[in-house]
């Protein structure tokens, strides 16, 4: 049973104890104040999941109070709100999460400020009140999970849009959004994209995907609201709209039974709505519902490898490490070691976590919630070493555990919710809700060449080059539009340019093939716009042809007509040298330079200037 509330003005005042209404007294703290029940001595303990938090260091804190009756409301003493107050800093309007599950007399609870990225999740909870309490239902089979009330509303499309928002923020888009159809639609004069999945809700749209922010008005037709005023970021479009138009009752369309079943498929059967008298619940299962994923995204550089994975982990920040492999990483950067501390004028030795220790942890001790290792730059580092024995945990559907060093179990019993989970019989496993995602930059392979074994363990997507206006997936493709400026009015076509080189001049050399090829973001102009200065193609597309692709062959991108050897110096200065020799090889790979009929001057005349 989950107890959720707002901090108020009282409860942090000196000399005001923290009061509860009827329905947490009676439902949450079983405790009657009319009539009164006798005074009870009850406990509550502190816990933080998050180990990078401040507040950290408090888990596992024991408050122990008095629940008494005072007229009109159940009161507690004064020493949980000096906790508050003291050590967490607590504020108007944050927020508490009481956690009760069979005694009447112990508790745990939460803290939540404002600034935590599961604030908005648990103000969605309050429904617009200061108290909420949501049901912990179990089975009489004590062996089996526990079915957890997570959401509650006596409106049906008030529960259907909290849904919504819950699974949205808490799995990925690939698992929410398979097997779409994007279908045209008007409300109004408004055209939008119908986000459709025809096999729960037929033809009818699931979203609606508009071009621009709508408000209540724009969004109604025939004077009925069509959707909810509060807009998504899906699939690129911030600008998307959940439909509105539920019925309780039906199989078909928009019904509650479609929308069931979209849960239980998404979450491999694990949530769904229930009504229980005149209200709705969401009601979780409590086997948790994550596929695991281990994906490398290689392709040739500037191809859009780490873009690719922003967006798979776009609003998720606070659920995502990230890192970069380098030659000097090692286990220890990785895992964890122990290392010195002071501890008043004597020097102790703790464990002290990394990167794949911290989101092991936080996805055990979280494990509604998805989280995200990145692992930037995977091959520039050594990964047998910087993996050691871990990585056997990849093959996430071996039996094969692996036993942790004594100073590294000790530290995951400090800090995991249930060692059960993850530390099950002293032995490590990936939970399913721990995606890691890395990228790889093909021209760098050479640098520590993976083994089989390592390799086999993963799932490998590799990202193309796209030389026209939009991708395989229908997405635009932004390089299309680059062009480079020359000065004085010539310009020619980054997308002309990579085209030309790649296909013709890269790709079909057996020495070089794919791997040496530019992608579409090698060269990039600044952020809004379209055109990318001369000295910056200088400096990275032509050093990177002339240093790592063609520095040992002989081909016309850096040999003139007459054989000569165009070396990369010549090309410098590049107001006075650079782009004469830029426009002289940009006609040997056969690309056009345009001149702006507004300008009447020459690219001659700039260079001799």
């Amino acid at each position: 049973m989950l107890y959720i509330r707002k901090i108020f003005r009282q409860d942090l005042r000196d000399g005001k104890q923290i009061a509860f209404p009827k329905e947490p007294s009676n439902q949450f703290f079983n405790f009657s104040y009319n009539p009164a029940d006798s005074d009870r001595q009850i406990s509550f303990k502190f816990k933080e999941d998050d180990s990078t938090s401040s507040n950290y260091s408090f888990t596992g804190k024991l408050i122990n109070t008095r629940l008494y009756a005072a007229g009109s409301e159940s009161r507690i003493d004064g020493e949980l709100k000096q906790f508050l107050k003291d050590f967490l800093n607590a504020q108007i309007d944050d927020i508490i999460v009481f956690t009760k599950k069979r005694s009447d007399t112990s508790f745990e609870f939460k803290f939540v400020p404002q600034s935590s990225g599961n604030y908005s999740f648990f103000h969605l909870l309050l429904n617009n009140s200061n108290h909420e309490v949501s049901l912990i239902e179990s089975n009489t089979n004590e062996e089996q999970p526990e079915d957890l009330t997570i959401l509650s509303d006596n409106v049906l499309n008030q529960i259907i849009y909290k849904s919504f928002v819950y699974i949205h923020e808490n799995f990925r888009e690939d698992v929410l959004f398979k097997n779409i159809n994007f279908r045209e639609f008007r409300i109004n004069s408004n055209s939008f994209q119908g986000i459709c999945i025809d096999q729960y809700f037929g033809s009818n749209h699931l979203l609606g995907q508009f071009t621009s922010q709508k408000d209540d008005e724009s969004l109604k037709s025939g004077g009925i609201k069509r959707f909810f005023a509060n807009s998504f970021s899906i699939l690129g479009n911030s600008n998307t709209y959940l439909s509105n138009q539920w019925s309780e009752e039906g199989d078909n369309a928009r019904s509650l039974n479609s929308f069931n079943k979209f849960l239980s498929d998404v979450t491999e059967d694990n949530l769904r709505i229930v009504k229980n008298e005149s209200v709705f619940h969401l009601i979780s299962k409590g086997n948790y519902f994550f596929k695991p994923i281990n994906k490398i995204f290689y392709g040739a550089p500037g191809t859009g490898k780490s873009h690719k994975v922003n967006n798979l982990v776009k609003g998720k920040d606070n659920r995502v490490q990230r890192i970069t492999f380098h030659p000097e990483y090692d286990y220890a950067t990785f895992i964890g070691s122990y290392k010195p501390k002071m501890d008043g004028d004597n020097i102790k030795y703790e464990f002290v976590p990394q990167a794949f220790i911290n989101i092991y942890t936080k996805a055990w001790n979280n494990p509604h919630k998805d989280f995200y290792l990145v692992i930037e730059e995977i091959n520039r580092g050594n990964c047998a070493e910087i993996f050691g024995d871990i990585f056997q945990l990849l093959d996430r559907d071996s039996n094969y555990n692996i036993t942790p060093a004594l100073e590294l179990e000790n530290h995951l019993k400090s800090v995991l919710t249930d060692e059960q989970k993850g530390l099950e019989s002293g032995k490590l496993k990936l939970p399913n809700n721990l995606t890691i995602y890395a990228t790889m930059n093909t021209s760098d392979q050479s640098l520590f060449p993976m083994d089989s074994a390592f390799k086999r363990r993963w799932d490998w997507e590799y990202i193309p080059i796209c030389y026209d206006e939009t991708t395989d997936e229908g997405d635009s493709n932004p390089s299309y539009n680059y062009i480079i400026d020359l000065g004085n009015g010539a310009t020619f076509k980054w997308n002309e340019f990579i085209s030309n080189v790649n296909l013709n001049h890269i790709q079909q050399n057996p020495v070089l093939g794919m791997d040496k090829c530019i992608g579409n973001y090698f060269v990039k102009p600044k952020k809004g716009e379209t055109t990318i200065d001369v000295d910056t193609f200088i400096n990275k597309a032509i050093f990177y042809l002339w240093n790592d692709v063609f520095k040992d062959e002989k081909n016309i991108v850096f040999y003139d007509e007459e054989g000569k050897l165009v070396a990369y110096e010549s090309f410098f200065p590049i107001k006075i040298e650079g782009v004469q020799k830029l426009i002289e090889l940009l006609e040997r790979v056969e690309v056009t330079v345009n001149i702006s009929t507004e300008n009447s001057g020459t690219v001659e005349d700039e260079v001799t200037n």
